[in-house]
């Protein structure tokens, strides 16, 4: 993951405190039936500690009034928590199963120990496309699917996307990380990111535990089947099935290791997880607007409105990077690094990106400008050119040195960006990642992502001096492994030898991008800013 994960690791820790601390506020559900299940079972020997969704509390209240009878009966308490914070809650609970809205939830690092062979999935709610239902604001059949609504968001024309919070719920996870997911497949990961912050940036997005539901012409709701349900206004919008694949929120069941370890709480969670998976649990979860584990499920009857058919086949469970990439866009904050950004100024970076009338120069420079606001006033930011001999005996030139984003540093990148400029020189690639890297390495700041990114046409030409690519490979196996330095080289046109960089890069598993037209390379801008480089 180039550059966000630590950020972000960082990030989860400092709003726990908030989460659980508005918890006590907001899910009456799980203090009610902490009490429930105290006052009906307290003849139990067993007892577990639950930590889950507030949309699954209600779920998970009633199966407690269920495990708390009979022989072998179990004690159940329940804490409410959500999204990227709930890890947190369950470690400084000593929880003894967590149970969160979306089965991706898991793959963020946490610290956690779950026990993976006993994980499973227990209910799904699949998403819709909701709109107000008004004449002249139907959505175009082009932006039906998964892919065509992102491309159509990031246009940032008539139509804007609304999502609950992403960081603080699975619906809105789910939703931007469904959408990248779906670009990332059609477009490469470049588009996926760019499109991603061009929809945030026009977008809305709310944190209210209601549904993220379109209030004006021109919006469009990502919103689960079970938000729908429970508004009991699914006729003032319109709601679209996406015809591509079906996006699932999946309540999960993902029981601690030590728990599973113990034999008294083992045989209690196989209790409870029977109760929520057995033919009794599907009147639960219908009641509360959900549909069976097994994909495709039915809808939950006794409902006045029948949504539209979805497809069969699902997304898959969104992938880390992506979450990297939803949590950094909808996160500002969580964007901190240390960057090192290195532009080549020999002659051919005045020739146009293809497909455009603009010099890479000028793109890189815009592009340059795009990374100045992105990142947040916590991060550090550096700014090199290079070209053969420009600034004798070196290779490259520092421009501004890397420093903390004040504004006096911000103002200086921005006033030198604009400078940027084509010369009548040669490339000296090799030289100058060796020097970038070597001074990010002496630079290194700890628990913040380091990075150097070089934007170059790839080829290391009329530099007499130049190292070879196997001096670059020697002299970057030589560096500290202990302060890594995420190296990720965007090579314009197609004179690049990525083979060639990628085997002097691989010591430290540095990455070669090539860049394909204009699009692409704002798009790797913003990829480095939003979550990196690399799977």
């Amino acid at each position: 993951m180039f550059g966000i994960g630590a950020a972000l690791v960082a990030y989860a820790v400092a709003v726990i405190a908030v989460v659980r601390g508005t918890d006590k506020d907001k899910a009456p559900q799980g203090q009610s039936a902490r009490a429930a299940s105290a006052s009906a079972s307290s003849a139990c020997s067993a007892t577990l500690h639950a930590v889950t969704a507030s949309s699954f509390a209600p779920v998970l209240a009633r199966i407690a009034t269920t495990v708390a009878e009979g022989p072998n009966c179990v004690r159940l308490q329940i804490t409410t928590a959500d999204g990227q914070a709930a890890p947190g809650v369950v470690a400084a609970t000593r929880a003894d199963v967590w149970l969160p809205d979306d089965a991706s939830w898991q793959n963020l690092p946490s610290g956690l120990h779950l026990d993976e062979r006993q994980g499973d999935i227990v209910a799904t709610s699949p998403m819709y496309l909701v709109t107000l239902s008004a004449p002249g604001n139907t959505l175009p059949t082009s932006a039906r699917s998964w892919a065509g609504l992102g491309a159509e968001l990031a246009r940032q024309g008539r139509w804007r996307l609304v999502v609950r919070d992403p960081a603080s719920s699975g619906d809105g996870m789910v939703a931007a990380g469904v959408l990248a997911s779906a670009v990332f497949n059609k477009s490469g990961m470049l588009v996926s990111a760019l499109d991603l912050m061009r929809a945030q940036q026009v977008g809305r997005t709310t944190t209210t535990p209601t549904m993220a539901a379109p209030t004006a012409p021109g919006e469009v709701g990502i919103v689960p089947e079970y938000s729908l349900m429970h508004a009991q206004q699914a006729a003032r919008y319109s709601i679209v099935a996406p015809t591509d694949s079906a996006a699932l929120m999946r309540f999960s069941w993902l029981p601690v290791s030590t728990a599973t370890a113990d034999p008294e709480k083992s045989a209690a969670l196989v209790r409870l997880h029977q109760a929520l998976i057995g033919p009794q649990a599907a009147s639960v979860l219908a009641s509360a607007g959900l549909r069976g584990p097994e994909w495709p499920a039915p809808q939950p009857r006794d409902f006045p409105v029948v949504f539209p058919a979805l497809p069969a086949k699902p997304f898959s469970v969104v992938r880390q990077h992506f979450m990297w990439h939803v949590l950094t866009t909808y996160q500002p904050a969580a964007r901190r690094a240390d960057l090192l950004i290195v532009v080549d100024v020999s002659g051919s970076m005045a020739d146009p990106a293809p497909g455009s009338q603009t010099p890479l120069i000028a793109l890189v420079r815009d592009g340059v400008a795009q990374v100045n606001s992105l990142l947040p006033d916590t991060s550090r930011l550096g700014l090199w050119q290079f070209g053969a001999a420009l600034d004798p005996p070196r290779d490259y030139q520092v421009l501004v040195p890397t420093g903390q984003l004040t504004p006096v540093q911000r103002a200086r990148i921005s006033a030198v960006s604009k400078e940027l400029a084509a010369r009548p020189t040669g490339t000296g690639l090799y030289d100058t990642i060796l020097a970038a890297y070597r001074s990010q390495q002496a630079n290194f700041e700890p628990r913040v992502p380091n990075e150097v990114l070089i934007f170059t046409d790839g080829v290391n030409e009329d530099d007499p001096q130049s190292i070879t690519s196997d001096q670059l490979k020697a002299g970057l196996a030589a560096a500290d492994p202990h302060r890594k330095v995420e190296l990720g080289i965007f090579a314009f046109g197609d004179r690049s030898p990525v083979g060639q960089l990628e085997t002097a890069l691989a010591p430290v598993n540095g990455q070669v991008q090539p860049l394909s037209n204009a699009g692409d390379v704002m798009a790797a801008f913003v990829h480095a800013v939003s979550g990196g480089l690399t799977e």
